[in-house]
């Protein structure tokens, strides 16, 4: 008789066993239908749109935030009015400037550039046109040079500089 119960008990386990798992497999499926009507209704409404239209949407979504895109550093160097006497009355710029945009190609860039003195006030502030293009996963180096007195020279410790805006063709 015990031999029996074993065995009864084990099958009624097996069985609870047995109809956890199909009840688990089924409510799986239903999510998997689900996600599958999910994704075909995506996949509807992005076939909707044509290649030309996608590509419109990303070129307006990119050029409506353009200085997010642009990144860039900058390098600058002293202009001697006399080596011998080392009197600066200028300072040449080096800008490097990277689109990460993925189709947008921007142009006319408008840089700030402030040099500010070892207590961060500013001692001279220049905006920059540069009329140039720059293509997506590209670098542009740009130089210009702009004019600054040798005691404003002196008194400087850092640049500090932001692209303002960008046209986007």
């Amino acid at each position: 008789m015990a031999f029996s119960l074993v065995n009864q008990s084990k099958f009624f386990s097996f069985l609870l066993v047995l109809v956890v798992l199909i009840f688990s497999c089924s409510k799986n499926n239903n999510q998997e239908q689900q996600n599958t009507k999910d994704s075909l209704s995506l996949t509807h409404v992005e076939k909707s749109l044509t290649e030309d239209q996608l590509k419109q949407k990303l070129i307006e979504k990119e050029c409506s935030k353009s200085v997010e895109y642009l990144s860039g550093s900058v390098n600058h160097m002293p202009i001697y009015r006399n080596i011998l006497n080392l009197k600066v009355k200028g300072l040449k710029l080096k800008f490097k400037f990277s689109n990460s945009a993925t189709i947008a190609v921007f142009k006319d860039l408008k840089v700030n550039v402030v040099l500010l003195s070892k207590t961060g006030a500013p001692i001279l502030e220049r905006t920059i046109l540069i009329y140039d293009f720059i293509s997506p996963n590209v670098e542009l180096n740009y130089q210009t040079e702009i004019e600054i007195s040798n005691q404003d020279y002196l008194d400087f410790e850092e640049i500090e500089w932001k692209i303002v805006d960008a046209a986007c063709i």
